[in-house]
């Protein structure tokens, strides 16, 4: 078993100094990122039982259980699959697991707010993307959700901010593309229209 010394820091505050009681497990987990990023469907199917493995050895972090109900979106997501939705079961119950191990983990609240987010769950959406910036402040990844979501849900005047802060935080990820909050509302319409 290896713990990491904590200092006296607040957790929540730094991500840096956590619990680990597997190096088997971290190994998977990172080694599951890497193919992730690989953007890849055999990356992806890897990254997949990776972070699957990464649970078995340690079911206590919440990092895997995030990393696996991304990956899960991101397989349907990048079209790897025939099935409809990107938030899956799977996805959005590895996501809130993440949540429940961990309060304080930021990336799982940015997680579950975008499969909420595509799962037209708006309000809930913005809600876990919040708590994600809570959280965590400079967390780039977290705005994103928090802008889109506001977007979408036809507020884009409030949404900008956030992307534009995602941008600043971190100018070469493409996620924060605020192109997105200037187009016409299409899908906010459709659900306007079908009420």
């Amino acid at each position: 078993m290896v713990l990491l010394l904590s200092l006296n820091f607040n957790r929540r505050q730094s991500p840096f100094y956590r619990y680990q009681s597997s190096l088997d497990g971290w190994d998977c987990y990172q080694r599951a990122i890497a193919s992730l990023n690989e953007l890849t469907i055999e990356g992806n199917l890897r990254a997949q039982d990776l972070f699957r493995r990464a649970i078995e050895i340690d079911p206590k972090d919440s990092r895997p259980h995030a990393g696996l109900a991304y990956c899960l979106f991101r397989y349907s997501y990048d079209g790897y699959s025939d099935e409809q939705g990107y938030a899956n079961e799977e996805s959005v119950e590895h996501a809130r697991r993440a949540i429940a191990l961990d309060d304080g983990d930021a990336q799982a609240h940015e997680i579950l707010a975008i499969l909420l987010a595509h799962s037209n769950q708006l309000d809930a959406a913005t809600a876990e993307a919040r708590r994600a910036v809570d959280i965590n402040p400079n967390f780039a990844h977290a705005y994103v959700p928090l802008g889109n979501s506001m977007s979408l849900a036809g507020r884009p005047a409030e949404g900008i901010p956030y992307l534009e802060t995602a941008i600043r935080l971190n100018p070469d990820d493409i996620r924060g593309d605020i192109v997105t909050a200037y187009r016409p509302n299409t899908r906010t319409e459709k659900r306007i229209l079908a009420k």
